[in-house]
């Protein structure tokens, strides 16, 4: 009788898995035709009928009931993989819809699908658990607080229009935790995004062997720069924080005990998004991607022999690659090259032969700012926008928050990761510990080099912090069904 249960229930689970992997291909094949049908109205339709179109979006995302496919997309769209859909300028006909309401007053596409979003959370979502609540509380109040202090020390109307944008999209975080209610549903983000690091590390090589950008094919008017080392070519990744998110998801499947699906799937993301980085010849990436995984392995996941099955796999056609192919090769052997520098620093010589401005040229010029403001910084101020840097991380958090706002920002990581710890310990799973090691990615990150938490952070960066964060607190409240 308990054989007969046994089978029942391997049966079972193999039905569900069948299922499963069903749902997910068709929901794959809907997100590549909609980016491919997005692709050719930017690019090959006028100006008219793209404003049509992406209303016309706005209209199928409202009435659907696979929320999460379209914040996938919406992902995609603003992370921009390859250098797709690219181009600030409000002048280029071959780029997501502006819409003007007056001159100098404009909405994007990602404003009013963001708007959508919230409205539809308000009335059709389901209240989420959220958290953080605490830490993000005394966050926003303190951003209120800075942004009176903006106003007496001067803000321009271009930057409170920027501001405002900037906190409408916020609302992303509720959006998502309202709308996207299931485990298959946010399992499903997850698995919709990675795939496409593989269009990215595509589009590295094409630019290092043409010196051209992937995106030049598709005959855009904006400026293409290619990033050179050496003479020879920086594939600087188009979408690099798809390649992060992968990067720390992948870990995440694969600390899962009753994930049942191929883990040497999530290993080649792995070793896709490592080739990513070193291509684009980026140390701090580099480097935070190797310690990052070191930490995985010291941590998180005990070598087994599944994951050395996996790895001798993965770098083994990383080895048949470099040897084949003297382009990869090539390509490889530059980022390595770059990567090395940092032994200049370590001597001493912070521009790591002549290579690196940012402690001797950025870094001066924000603290010049910041020592006029220690204590609460410059908010949204003139002043602030007068001495911003991003490229100079925390300093620049400082710049805007002064040491008060540090502090505040600190008890938020520092509260995610006891969290975080708590909620392991008290069911074991591995998985949970992933979430503070891709917060350690983005900590290393913001001290060293990319400013990862501000106020007013770039879109990418704000939707990326949005995704994780709504991600995160999504799976460890167990808020699903």
């Amino acid at each position: 009788m308990a054989f007969e249960i046994k089978i029942k229930e391997t049966y079972n689970l193999e039905a569900r898995v069948e299922v499963e992997h069903n749902s997910f291909k068709k929901d794959f094949l809907k997100i590549i035709l909609l980016v491919l049908f997005t692709t050719y109205i930017i690019y090959f339709t006028p100006k008219l009928f793209i404003q049509l179109f992406f209303l016309l979006l706005l209209f199928l995302f409202f009435i659907s009931k696979k929320d999460y496919l379209w914040f996938v997309y919406l992902f995609f769209l603003i992370n921009e993989p390859a250098g797709l859909f690219s181009g600030g300028s409000g002048e280029l006909i071959k780029r997501i819809p502006l819409y003007r309401i007056s001159t100098g007053m404009a909405f994007s596409f990602y404003d009013l699908f963001i708007l959508s979003a919230f409205i539809k959370a308000l009335f059709y979502g389901r209240r989420p658990v959220i958290l953080f609540k605490k830490p993000l509380q005394i966050l926003i109040f303190y951003a209120l607080f800075l942004l009176i202090f903006s106003f007496i020390n001067g803000i321009s109307f271009d930057n409170l229009i920027s501001i405002s944008r900037t906190a409408v999209t916020y609302t992303l975080f509720y959006s998502i935790s309202a709308l996207v209610t299931t485990k298959e549903n946010v399992h499903r983000i997850i698995k919709l995004i990675l795939p496409f690091v593989f269009l990215i590390l595509y589009a590295q090589l094409y630019e290092f062997i043409t010196q051209t950008q992937f995106i030049a094919k598709l005959g855009t008017l904006g400026e293409h720069k290619i990033a050179f080392w050496s003479e020879k070519v920086r594939a600087i990744p188009r979408g690099i924080l798809i390649i992060f998110f992968s990067f720390i998801f992948s870990m995440f499947f694969l600390s899962k005990i009753d994930y049942n699906g191929s883990i040497i799937y999530f290993w080649i993301i792995i070793i896709i998004c490592f080739i990513s980085v070193i291509i684009s010849a980026t140390r701090s990436w580099i480097g935070m991607f190797i310690i990052t995984l070191l930490l995985y392995f010291l941590f998180i996941s005990k070598i087994n022999y599944k994951i050395i099955f996996s790895l001798l796999i993965s770098f083994s056609l990383i080895f048949i690659l470099v040897n084949i192919s003297s382009t990869f090769h090539d390509a490889i052997n530059v980022g390595l090259d770059r990567f090395r520098t940092i032994e200049n620093i370590a001597e001493g010589d912070i521009t790591a032969g002549g290579s690196l401005s940012r402690f001797n040229v950025r870094l001066p010029k924000v603290l010049e700012g910041y020592y006029q403001s220690p204590l609460i910084g410059w908010g949204f101020s003139n002043m602030y926008i007068k001495y911003a840097d991003s490229h100079v991380g925390n300093f620049n958090l400082m710049l805007q928050t002064g040491i008060i706002g540090f502090c505040l920002f600190f008890y938020f990581w520092w509260y995610v990761m006891i969290t975080t710890y708590k909620k392991y310990k008290s069911t074991k799973l591995k998985e949970y510990m992933v979430f503070n090691l891709g917060l350690i990615g983005m900590l290393i990150l913001h001290f060293t080099t990319l400013e990862f938490f501000n106020y007013t952070p770039l879109l990418p960066l704000q939707t990326f912090l949005i995704y994780y964060f709504a991600i995160m607190n999504k799976i460890l409240v167990n808020d699903i069904n």
